[in-house]
């Protein structure tokens, strides 16, 4: 058989051959063979470690990165010991350095995580792209169990202090499905604390779960750990989300006699629950439910507790239930002629010859009984800018989605428009306008804040699912985003 004839695959031969190599590294669970000059010229890491261990003036950067992982590594001149990783997580990155790239199979999902710490380990960026890359179609179809079992687990391997590519990807897949499908004994409580400290507040994230099935999942998980009987107890008194859906207010406000239970679980729980209450939004859940079920309980403080109320004794209003993180955009299936995406999908603009006014509507449908606030920012005006919102019935975007029935809008020339019918409202805007809308669900409205200033609801009795919309002309331009919420001083 001819020999490969290309530079990669013959470096390939040479992986972990003795004959080849100047160096060994030691890993948990045996020794691999490599050449220090390839190890130095394609990993910075390697090159520090082996020709300037000492040089702490060299290179700060790259210094400060190596302390990262300082402990447990030895260097000399014919070794050096990584001692936190495998031999077979090791021989893939050796594979990477040789040869710019690793087989597709060796990644797996049992795999997954060690070959992955081990090219975080030693800083490889594009070897960990390579990685998630690969690992998008590992897990595509896994449930939610298999997903926190490999949380807990990269967890356990990489640490909790900072974020990661493999983090995201997971957290990406988790966010998608509620949490009450993971079994409590499948996510640690470090992955768990990582998950709802990265998706509290972050745009890049979808998170369906609820803030109160969040907080009662975490209740639970938390007193499963302690007694069989505290759990179960606990269940009793926490209603799942889908129960308190069909509950009216009146009973929703009925208050739950105090938890009797035994002191010293009582103080277990309240004890190890404490970690997780700074990263719960009590404002995301109804005040009704918090007074009724949740401040009973005696596991958040008095403190706390008032806080909220005074949230609300100030006239705000409550955020909505879930911490959806989601990036607005703008949807391209749903879009009229003449309008282009760019920017990820945050902006719109129209094309030169728009002689008409095209609109388009969000990627995001907005449904149930919660408050939804975003911004509409005209980053280059035109004769008009129509903003609003249209139920899935609206399915002409090739005019001005205000002309329909299922369209409602208000415009940059100072009117409001549904059903081809114009009222006044508000005032005029134009270039550097940031308009957010207000969509009150509960209350079937809608209102807007047109740079700054509040004006009463635009329109009643809207349907109960909408998505976001505008409509422009030439040459008009308007970026989307989740409007940031500030409570009243």
């Amino acid at each position: 058989m001819p020999r490969p004839n290309t530079l990669a695959s013959d470096l390939k031969l040479v992986i972990n051959d003795p004959r080849y190599s100047d160096i060994k590294i030691k890993c948990s669970d045996g020794e691999l063979h490599a050449s220090r000059i390839i190890l130095a010229a394609r990993c910075r890491y390697f090159n520090q470690m082996i020709y300037a261990p000492e040089d702490t003036n060299q290179n700060s950067e790259i210094n400060s990165f190596i302390r990262r992982f300082s402990e447990g590594i030895k260097v000399d001149d014919s070794e050096i010991v990584l001692g936190e990783l495998t031999t077979a997580a090791m021989k893939i990155v050796l594979e990477f350095i040789y040869t710019d790239s690793i087989e597709k199979d060796s990644v797996t999902v049992d795999t997954l995580v060690d070959i992955f710490y081990a090219a975080y380990y030693v800083g490889l960026d594009e070897l960990q792209k390579t990685i998630i890359s690969i690992a998008k179609k590992r897990i595509r179809n896994k449930s939610m169990n298999d997903l926190a079992l490999l949380l807990s687990k990269a967890v356990a391997t990489l640490g909790s202090s900072r974020t990661n590519m493999l983090y995201d990807l997971l957290l990406e897949h988790l966010g998608k499905k509620s949490l009450d499908q993971i079994t409590y004994s499948n996510i640690t409580v470090d992955a768990l604390l990582v998950l709802m400290k990265v998706t509290g507040g972050n745009a890049k994230f979808t998170f369906v779960t609820s803030e109160y099935a969040l907080l009662r999942y975490v209740i639970l998980h938390t007193a499963a750990r302690t007694s069989d009987s505290i759990f179960e107890l606990l269940r009793s008194r926490l209603p799942t989300q889908a129960a308190l859906k069909k509950l009216d207010d009146s009973e929703k406000q009925r208050v739950v006699e105090g938890v009797s239970l035994e002191i010293q679980d009582l103080q277990k729980v309240n004890d190890q629950i404490q970690q997780f209450i700074p990263l719960i939004d009590l404002r995301r859940i109804e005040v009704s439910v918090v007074a009724s079920y949740i401040e009973p309980l005696g596991i958040i403080s008095a403190d706390v507790i008032n806080q909220l109320y005074r949230y609300y004794a100030l006239g705000n209003i409550p955020l909505p239930q879930m911490r959806d993180g989601m990036i607005l955009q703008w949807d391209p299936k749903h879009c009229g002629d003449g309008l282009d995406i760019a920017e990820d999908g945050c902006v719109v603009v129209t094309a030169p010859n728009t002689k008409t006014r095209p609109s388009i509507r969000a990627n995001k449908l907005f449904y149930g009984s919660e408050v939804y606030e975003w911004d509409i920012i005209v980053e280059q005006p035109c004769n008009y800018v129509w903003i609003g919102v249209v139920s899935a019935e609206c399915v002409d975007f090739n005019g001005f989605f205000g002309t329909s029935a299922h369209g409602w809008a208000i415009g940059s020339n100072g009117y409001k428009c549904t059903n081809n019918e114009y009222n006044r409202y508000g005032q005029p805007f134009g270039k550097g306008a940031i308009v957010t809308v207000h969509l009150d669900l509960n209350n079937k409205k809608i209102s807007f804040t047109i740079n700054g200033y509040d004006y009463s609801a635009a329109y009643y009795t809207l349907p109960g699912r909408l998505y976001p919309a505008v409509s422009i002309d030439h040459p008009g331009q308007l970026r989307i985003r989740p409007h940031k919420i500030k409570s009243k001083k």
